[in-house]
């Protein structure tokens, strides 16, 4: 059985952000994008396997030091949860 590590709020936060209805948002999730062209692995730490993700994929940051590894756990547009290194993305903002 995997472990949810998103909880409903922060699902919603990015649903909305992603439809672009922000307006009743408390707060934001900042936008972030992976570096590379191509396909790359990454872990996914809900699932526990590794799962496939294209370089330039828009995510959101859901953790910046996961697990004390100075790895972002970070949701991808894709439906992924996955755990990367922070020299492996871009910080986009607010978009």
């Amino acid at each position: 059985m995997s472990k949810l590590i998103v909880d409903d709020e922060t699902l919603q936060v990015i649903l909305a952000t992603l439809l672009g209805e922000t307006e009743d948002l408390d707060y934001l999730i900042p936008e972030y994008q992976l570096n590379g062209r191509g396909y790359k692995w990454y872990i996914d730490p809900s699932e526990r396997k590794m799962v496939c993700v294209k370089g330039g994929v828009k995510c959101y940051l859901l953790n910046y030091n996961y697990n004390n590894e100075n790895k972002y756990l970070l949701y991808t547009t894709t439906n992924h949860v996955i755990l990367v290194n922070r020299e492996d993305v871009n910080y986009i903002g607010y978009n």
